[in-house]
């Protein structure tokens, strides 16, 4: 089995020729949607977990876990959450900033005709895979004890 390596969207050497222009917007396309799979993923877990232990916490003397573990649970569970969104965001806004880097060096090359699409339909796509992270970061702020 041999390893081949692929040239990035973010080396230093603008795309070839269109084909390769797509494949790196391809490449960054499936990046922000990798990270917002990891996103939604960790967030459904850990909000569930926080729910399980506010359900029992309801029930008098029932939680799953001895009373320190229990509060430190639901102190540092929304800090996790939070902490995650976080840096998930940040590889988000690299892809997005990788694509207009790309986007940018090919339009210099002439490999790419503008095509109808605005800068503020461009906005307008890539600002739900932004603001994910910040309604996620936002949910935590407001159940943190």
């Amino acid at each position: 089995m041999s390893i081949t390596t692929q040239s990035s969207p973010t080396s230093h050497c603008p795309p070839k020729n269109e084909d390769e222009y797509y494949k790196f917007t391809h490449h960054e396309d499936d990046l922000i949607n990798h990270r917002l799979t990891w996103l939604l993923g960790s967030q459904s877990l850990l909000f569930a977990g926080y729910a399980v232990l506010i359900t029992k916490d309801k029930e008098i003397g029932k939680a799953p876990i001895a009373p320190e573990q229990f509060k430190a649970a639901m102190t540092w569970i929304p800090y996790l959450g939070i902490g995650i969104a976080v840096l998930i965001l940040i590889g988000i806004v690299g892809a997005v900033w990788a694509s207009l880097i790309l986007h940018r060096r090919a339009k210099t090359k002439g490999l790419v005709s503008n095509v109808g699409v605005y800068w503020l339909t461009s906005l307008c796509g890539f600002l739900p895979a932004l603001l994910f992270p910040v309604a996620f970061m936002t949910a935590w702020w407001f159940v943190m004890p």
